[in-house]
């Protein structure tokens, strides 16, 4: 038992959390732009999404975070979902107080849409495009909105450690394997 100890000790498992926040405007007003509106699906009454990042937000302060990944959904067939990496340019500033998120502002944007919120002005606007043609456009705005969430679940165990944590569950099954063989021997003879 002292042995496993020792190696629980030397080869700790590392775990990483996964915080998601959850984002809902208010309701949105689209105006179409270069095209008769009948060419572009028509934008969902709010944008809803959600980001996941690496860290949880600090108790008190502002921080700016690139998240790990974003799925925000405008309705109609637009939105915005993957790596919050390129081709996607992402910035996230969020305040809290208390523990209390008290205020935030993000800019999203891909190579032919863009998203923008911010809670001291209480707006947001986006820009989408046509699938089928980068120069149909609708823009909108409308009311920030809220976000809420973080920890999701349980943490996760980070890849990097799996592979150690497996020698050690294989090492520690030899171990006992080991004694079992030893008794039934002993027990055998004795």
């Amino acid at each position: 038992m002292k042995f496993t100890a020792l190696l629980l000790l030397l080869f700790p498992v590392a775990a990483s959390a996964q915080y998601t926040y959850d984002y809902t405007s208010g309701p949105l007003f689209a105006t179409s732009t270069n095209t008769p509106s009948l060419l572009l699906p028509p934008v969902g009454g709010e944008i809803t999404g959600i980001i996941t990042l690496s860290q949880e937000l600090p108790q008190s302060g502002t921080v700016t975070v690139t998240p790990l990944t974003v799925d925000f959904s405008l309705g109609g067939g637009y939105g915005f979902a993957g790596i919050a990496g390129p081709p996607y340019a992402s910035t996230y500033t969020f305040t809290t107080q208390d523990g209390k998120l008290t205020a935030f502002s993000f800019d999203q944007t891909d190579p032919i849409d863009s998203l923008q919120a911010d809670s001291a002005t209480n707006e947001v606007t986006f820009d989408v495009k046509s699938p089928f043609s980068p120069t149909l456009h609708m823009d909108g705005e409308g009311t920030a909105g809220s976000f809420y969430g973080g920890l999701l679940g349980a943490p996760e165990i980070d890849p990097s450690g799996a592979g150690s944590a497996l020698t050690l569950m294989a090492g520690i099954l030899a171990l006992l394997r080991g004694r079992r063989i030893r008794r039934s021997a002993s027990a055998a003879i004795g």
